[in-house]
Protein backbone atom coordinates (compact mmCIF):
# COMPACT_ATOMS: atom_id res chain seq x y z
CA UNK A 1 0.00 0.00 0.00
CA UNK A 2 1.13 3.52 -0.77
CA UNK A 3 0.60 6.73 1.15
CA UNK A 4 -0.23 9.95 -0.72
CA UNK A 5 3.42 11.08 -0.68
CA UNK A 6 4.56 7.85 -2.35
CA UNK A 7 1.92 8.20 -5.06
CA UNK A 8 2.89 11.80 -5.76
CA UNK A 9 6.55 10.82 -6.13
CA UNK A 10 5.69 8.02 -8.52
CA UNK A 11 3.45 10.30 -10.59
CA UNK A 12 6.32 12.76 -10.92
CA UNK A 13 8.67 10.03 -12.14
CA UNK A 14 9.05 10.24 -15.96
CA UNK A 15 9.50 6.45 -16.13
CA UNK A 16 6.01 5.83 -14.70
CA UNK A 17 3.28 5.88 -17.32
CA UNK A 18 0.34 5.58 -14.93
CA UNK A 19 -0.83 4.42 -11.51
CA UNK A 20 -3.96 2.31 -11.14
CA UNK A 21 -5.77 0.61 -8.29
CA UNK A 22 -5.19 -3.13 -8.12
CA UNK A 23 -8.23 -5.31 -8.87
CA UNK A 24 -8.99 -9.02 -8.81
CA UNK A 25 -9.02 -10.86 -12.13
CA UNK A 26 -11.16 -13.74 -13.37
CA UNK A 27 -9.90 -16.32 -15.82
CA UNK A 28 -11.91 -16.90 -18.97
CA UNK A 29 -13.88 -20.12 -19.43
CA UNK A 30 -14.85 -22.07 -22.52
CA UNK A 31 -18.32 -23.04 -23.67
CA UNK A 32 -18.12 -25.97 -26.08
CA UNK A 33 -21.80 -26.14 -27.07
CA UNK A 34 -22.01 -22.62 -28.48
CA UNK A 35 -23.53 -21.28 -31.69
CA UNK A 36 -21.30 -20.02 -34.47
CA UNK A 37 -22.33 -16.46 -33.69
CA UNK A 38 -20.99 -16.67 -30.14
CA UNK A 39 -17.84 -18.44 -31.30
CA UNK A 40 -17.09 -15.69 -33.82
CA UNK A 41 -17.18 -13.07 -31.06
CA UNK A 42 -14.24 -14.66 -29.26
CA UNK A 43 -12.29 -15.65 -32.37
CA UNK A 44 -9.71 -13.35 -33.95
CA UNK A 45 -10.22 -14.97 -37.33
CA UNK A 46 -13.12 -16.31 -39.35
CA UNK A 47 -14.45 -19.72 -38.44
CA UNK A 48 -13.43 -22.77 -40.42
CA UNK A 49 -16.29 -25.05 -39.47
CA UNK A 50 -19.24 -24.64 -41.82
CA UNK A 51 -22.22 -26.33 -40.17
CA UNK A 52 -23.84 -23.04 -39.28
CA UNK A 53 -26.78 -24.44 -37.30
CA UNK A 54 -24.63 -26.71 -35.15
CA UNK A 55 -24.16 -25.96 -31.46
CA UNK A 56 -20.71 -27.43 -30.95
CA UNK A 57 -18.60 -24.33 -31.49
CA UNK A 58 -16.34 -22.94 -28.76
CA UNK A 59 -17.03 -19.60 -27.09
CA UNK A 60 -14.44 -18.02 -24.79
CA UNK A 61 -15.97 -15.70 -22.17
CA UNK A 62 -15.58 -14.41 -18.63
CA UNK A 63 -17.62 -16.32 -16.03
CA UNK A 64 -18.96 -13.09 -14.52
CA UNK A 65 -20.25 -11.81 -17.88
CA UNK A 66 -23.39 -9.71 -17.40
CA UNK A 67 -23.35 -9.75 -13.62
CA UNK A 68 -25.23 -6.73 -12.26
CA UNK A 69 -26.49 -5.73 -15.72
CA UNK A 70 -30.15 -5.22 -16.69
CA UNK A 71 -31.00 -5.71 -20.36
CA UNK A 72 -34.29 -4.20 -21.53
CA UNK A 73 -35.53 -5.99 -24.66
CA UNK A 74 -37.91 -3.68 -26.52
CA UNK A 75 -39.60 -6.12 -28.84
CA UNK A 76 -42.51 -8.60 -29.08
CA UNK A 77 -42.14 -9.64 -25.44
CA UNK A 78 -40.09 -12.42 -23.85
CA UNK A 79 -41.03 -15.97 -22.85
CA UNK A 80 -39.64 -15.40 -19.36
CA UNK A 81 -40.08 -19.03 -18.27
CA UNK A 82 -37.75 -20.41 -20.92
CA UNK A 83 -35.04 -22.52 -19.28
CA UNK A 84 -32.24 -20.67 -21.05
CA UNK A 85 -32.92 -17.59 -18.91
CA UNK A 86 -32.37 -19.48 -15.68
CA UNK A 87 -34.93 -17.40 -13.78
CA UNK A 88 -33.23 -14.11 -14.71
CA UNK A 89 -35.99 -12.87 -17.03
CA UNK A 90 -39.05 -10.90 -15.95
CA UNK A 91 -41.84 -8.89 -17.53
CA UNK A 92 -41.36 -5.16 -17.43
CA UNK A 93 -44.13 -3.32 -19.27
CA UNK A 94 -46.42 -3.63 -22.28
CA UNK A 95 -47.42 -0.71 -24.49
CA UNK A 96 -50.16 -0.92 -27.10
CA UNK A 97 -52.78 -2.99 -25.31
CA UNK A 98 -51.24 -6.35 -26.22
CA UNK A 99 -51.28 -9.40 -23.92
CA UNK A 100 -48.26 -9.86 -21.67
CA UNK A 101 -46.79 -12.72 -23.69
CA UNK A 102 -44.41 -13.12 -26.62
CA UNK A 103 -46.86 -14.23 -29.28
CA UNK A 104 -44.25 -14.36 -32.04
CA UNK A 105 -40.90 -15.55 -30.64
CA UNK A 106 -38.72 -12.74 -31.98
CA UNK A 107 -38.26 -11.05 -28.61
CA UNK A 108 -37.47 -14.33 -26.86
CA UNK A 109 -34.93 -15.25 -29.53
CA UNK A 110 -33.17 -11.89 -29.19
CA UNK A 111 -33.24 -11.93 -25.39
CA UNK A 112 -31.54 -15.34 -25.25
CA UNK A 113 -28.77 -14.15 -27.57
CA UNK A 114 -28.15 -11.34 -25.12
CA UNK A 115 -28.26 -13.30 -21.86
CA UNK A 116 -29.20 -16.94 -22.32
CA UNK A 117 -27.23 -19.56 -20.42
CA UNK A 118 -26.54 -21.49 -23.64
CA UNK A 119 -27.25 -19.04 -26.46
CA UNK A 120 -26.21 -15.78 -24.81
CA UNK A 121 -23.25 -13.48 -24.36
CA UNK A 122 -23.94 -11.92 -20.95
CA UNK A 123 -24.89 -15.12 -19.15
CA UNK A 124 -25.55 -13.53 -15.75
CA UNK A 125 -27.48 -10.46 -16.89
CA UNK A 126 -31.14 -9.86 -16.09
CA UNK A 127 -33.68 -9.62 -18.92
CA UNK A 128 -36.61 -7.20 -18.69
CA UNK A 129 -39.29 -7.56 -21.38
CA UNK A 130 -40.73 -4.36 -22.83
CA UNK A 131 -43.41 -5.27 -25.37
CA UNK A 132 -44.23 -2.71 -28.07
CA UNK A 133 -45.21 -4.88 -31.07
CA UNK A 134 -47.72 -7.68 -31.64
CA UNK A 135 -47.43 -11.28 -32.80
CA UNK A 136 -47.10 -10.11 -36.42
CA UNK A 137 -44.24 -7.78 -35.41
CA UNK A 138 -46.48 -4.82 -36.14
CA UNK A 139 -46.72 -1.83 -33.83
CA UNK A 140 -46.92 1.94 -33.47
CA UNK A 141 -43.98 4.31 -33.25
CA UNK A 142 -45.65 6.02 -30.29
CA UNK A 143 -45.59 2.75 -28.32
CA UNK A 144 -41.92 2.28 -29.14
CA UNK A 145 -41.23 5.75 -27.79
CA UNK A 146 -43.21 4.89 -24.65
CA UNK A 147 -41.03 1.79 -24.32
CA UNK A 148 -37.85 3.86 -24.53
CA UNK A 149 -39.24 6.31 -21.99
CA UNK A 150 -40.04 3.41 -19.66
CA UNK A 151 -36.46 2.19 -19.82
CA UNK A 152 -35.13 5.69 -19.13
CA UNK A 153 -37.45 6.22 -16.18
CA UNK A 154 -36.60 2.76 -14.81
CA UNK A 155 -32.87 3.38 -14.66
CA UNK A 156 -32.41 7.13 -14.21
CA UNK A 157 -32.64 6.97 -10.41
CA UNK A 158 -29.70 4.58 -10.31
CA UNK A 159 -27.55 6.97 -12.37
CA UNK A 160 -26.47 4.04 -14.55
CA UNK A 161 -25.53 4.52 -18.19
CA UNK A 162 -27.89 3.37 -20.94
CA UNK A 163 -26.47 1.90 -24.14
CA UNK A 164 -28.97 1.79 -27.00
CA UNK A 165 -28.36 -0.79 -29.71
CA UNK A 166 -30.44 -0.57 -32.89
CA UNK A 167 -30.80 -3.00 -35.77
CA UNK A 168 -29.66 -1.56 -39.09
CA UNK A 169 -32.64 -3.21 -40.79
CA UNK A 170 -33.14 -5.95 -43.36
CA UNK A 171 -33.95 -4.15 -46.62
CA UNK A 172 -30.52 -4.33 -48.33
CA UNK A 173 -30.34 -0.55 -48.48
CA UNK A 174 -28.91 2.46 -46.65
CA UNK A 175 -29.55 2.22 -42.90
CA UNK A 176 -29.60 6.04 -42.72
CA UNK A 177 -33.10 5.95 -44.21
CA UNK A 178 -34.62 4.23 -41.18
CA UNK A 179 -35.29 4.91 -37.51
CA UNK A 180 -33.84 4.34 -35.01
CA UNK A 181 -30.77 3.12 -36.88
CA UNK A 182 -30.04 6.55 -38.31
CA UNK A 183 -29.89 8.19 -34.87
CA UNK A 184 -26.41 9.36 -33.89
CA UNK A 185 -26.97 8.29 -30.27
CA UNK A 186 -27.77 4.68 -31.23
CA UNK A 187 -25.14 2.01 -31.82
CA UNK A 188 -26.40 0.69 -35.15
CA UNK A 189 -25.44 -2.87 -36.06
CA UNK A 190 -25.56 -4.79 -39.33
CA UNK A 191 -25.38 -8.52 -40.10
CA UNK A 192 -22.56 -10.70 -41.37
CA UNK A 193 -22.48 -14.40 -42.25
CA UNK A 194 -20.03 -17.13 -41.26
CA UNK A 195 -17.68 -16.06 -44.07
CA UNK A 196 -17.50 -12.54 -42.56
CA UNK A 197 -19.37 -11.00 -45.48
CA UNK A 198 -22.41 -8.77 -45.18
CA UNK A 199 -25.63 -10.78 -45.47
CA UNK A 200 -27.77 -10.25 -48.53
CA UNK A 201 -30.61 -8.53 -46.68
CA UNK A 202 -28.66 -6.45 -44.17
CA UNK A 203 -28.78 -2.69 -44.43
CA UNK A 204 -25.47 -0.87 -44.67
CA UNK A 205 -23.90 2.57 -45.04
CA UNK A 206 -22.41 5.33 -42.89
CA UNK A 207 -25.01 4.92 -40.13
CA UNK A 208 -23.71 1.41 -39.38
CA UNK A 209 -21.28 1.25 -36.47
CA UNK A 210 -20.61 -2.49 -36.29
CA UNK A 211 -21.07 -5.79 -38.10
CA UNK A 212 -21.56 -9.13 -36.33
CA UNK A 213 -23.14 -12.57 -36.91
CA UNK A 214 -26.76 -12.37 -38.04
CA UNK A 215 -27.31 -15.28 -40.41
CA UNK A 216 -28.86 -18.60 -39.30
CA UNK A 217 -28.64 -17.94 -35.58
CA UNK A 218 -29.91 -20.60 -33.14
CA UNK A 219 -31.60 -19.29 -29.99
CA UNK A 220 -34.56 -19.74 -27.65
CA UNK A 221 -38.15 -19.64 -28.92
CA UNK A 222 -41.73 -19.79 -27.68
CA UNK A 223 -44.00 -22.85 -27.40
CA UNK A 224 -42.28 -24.69 -24.58
CA UNK A 225 -39.57 -24.01 -22.01
CA UNK A 226 -36.83 -25.61 -24.13
CA UNK A 227 -37.94 -24.52 -27.61
CA UNK A 228 -35.37 -23.24 -30.12
CA UNK A 229 -35.47 -21.68 -33.56
CA UNK A 230 -33.04 -20.64 -36.29
CA UNK A 231 -33.64 -17.19 -37.78
CA UNK A 232 -31.63 -14.42 -39.41
CA UNK A 233 -31.53 -10.65 -39.30
CA UNK A 234 -29.93 -7.56 -37.83
CA UNK A 235 -32.07 -7.91 -34.68
CA UNK A 236 -29.98 -10.94 -33.76
CA UNK A 237 -26.82 -8.84 -34.14
CA UNK A 238 -27.99 -6.21 -31.64
CA UNK A 239 -27.98 -8.63 -28.77
CA UNK A 240 -24.39 -9.82 -29.31
CA UNK A 241 -22.98 -6.50 -28.10
CA UNK A 242 -24.73 -6.40 -24.76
Amino acid sequence: KFIDKDIQELQANPNVEGIYEDIAGNGAVYQTNATWGLARLSSKKKLEYWNIIATNFTFNYYPSAGQGVDIYVIDSGVYVNHTDFGGRARWGKTFGGYPDIDGHGHGTHCAAIAAGTTYGVAKHANIIAVKVIDERLHGWVSDMIYGLDYVYESVKASAENILLFAAAGNDATDASLFSPGHAASAITVAASNITDYQTAKSNYGPAVDLFAPGKNIVSAWIGNEKATQVISGTSMVCMLFI
